[in-house]
């Protein structure tokens, strides 16, 4: 199995509810969140970015508020997108701000796109694990896509 389909399994198993499911099910879920946190935790830190694209991100957070239209309270709006409601005018402005800043911390995006490379690679390689199974007939009704995700560590009577 691979590291990917690993976490793949890891995230179905969150999704599953576990009210109304009988002990067998939850012991191998359980069972199985237990094996495999360990390795999901060491994927989680390498997601987290490093700290110069940090120190980058958060310019360009106060750069988007520098360039945002305001609200009564003087903070940056945010449009319907989740987004910083730029002021038009000084859209052309900003975006050139906005690349001279990347220029300043080319270094960073080298580096998170390595992090990006390795972390993919990772994800690719094969994991030595032996999940606990879990009889078919134990398990409570989900959706095919939980299912399908979950059919390595769920075996036939």
């Amino acid at each position: 199995m691979l590291n990917k389909e690993l976490v793949q399994i890891w995230e179905a198993m969150g999704m599953l509810t576990m009210e109304k499911v009988g002990a067998k099910f939850t012991y191998g879920i359980a069972k199985n969140k237990k094996l495999i946190l360990p390795i999901v935790k060491e994927f989680d830190k390498m997601r987290i970015p490093s700290p110069e694209f940090m120190e980058y991100d958060q310019e360009r957070m106060t750069l988007c508020g520098e360039y945002s239209e305001k609200n009564d309270d003087g903070e940056a709006k945010i449009n319907g997108e989740g987004n910083f409601a730029l002021i038009e005018e000084k859209r052309e402005e900003f975006e050139k701000a906005l690349v001279d800043l990347k220029g300043k911390h080319d270094e960073a995006f080298k580096i998170e796109n390595g992090r990006a490379e390795e972390y993919t690679e990772i994800m690719e390689t094969e994991v030595d694990i032996e999940l606990w199974n879990i009889q078919l007939d134990d398990c409570p009704s989900m959706t095919e896509d939980i299912m399908s995700v979950l059919m390595d560590v769920i075996i036939k009577p």
